[in-house]
């Protein structure tokens, strides 16, 4: 809730943003968030209207400042956020895990110190060539534990810097 002071009256909406990702998989939810700009040079996230435009992904109900949007069945959705008068779009592409055609893991390649933690994110292609992040759905594994060690979402951290491994999402 903004609150305006009498020096402040002149404040007006300006614009609203709807940010998130642009994907997910059926079964799966993403997050998104409302944002409102001001001619002050302020913003703020803000409780919006959702609306969808199809079933093929299914809106939870709105918090203070976000939005749980969960796939339903493979296609496009376009998701309309409306506040103080203005609306904005957010296009949302929903694929079924059985048309993944490829898992990559990013970075490639890690060179980093003992103990050092650092975040791997994993992305899913479909047969269509639609990218997809997979990080908190994939199944993370080392092929040797000793030398290097990853988290359930990805963390990744050296216990050994002579040592080497594989690391493997599993969808």
């Amino acid at each position: 809730v903004l609150l305006l002071t009498e020096a402040d009256n002149n404040v007006t909406l300006q614009d609203l943003d709807v940010n998130g990702s642009n994907s997910v998989v059926v079964g799966s939810s993403i997050t998104l968030t409302a944002t409102a700009s001001y001619s002050n040079g302020t913003s703020e996230l803000v409780t919006a209207d959702w609306t969808v435009n199809n079933a093929n992904v299914t809106l939870g109900s709105a918090s203070t400042s976000s939005l749980e949007v969960s796939g339903s069945s493979a296609g496009s959705s376009t998701i309309t956020a409306s506040f103080g008068g203005l609306m904005a779009t957010h296009a949302v592409t929903v694929t079924d895990a059985s048309s993944l055609v490829s898992i990559e893991i990013y970075p490639k390649t890690l060179r980093t110190n003992t103990n050092d933690l650092q975040q791997a994110i994993a992305v899913g292609t479909d047969g269509d060539g639609n990218k997809m992040g997979l990080t908190h759905l994939v199944t993370w594994s080392s092929s040797d534990s000793s030398a290097v060690s990853v988290g359930d979402t990805g963390e990744i951290t050296i216990q050994n810097a002579s040592g080497s491994a594989d690391i493997t999402a599993s969808f």
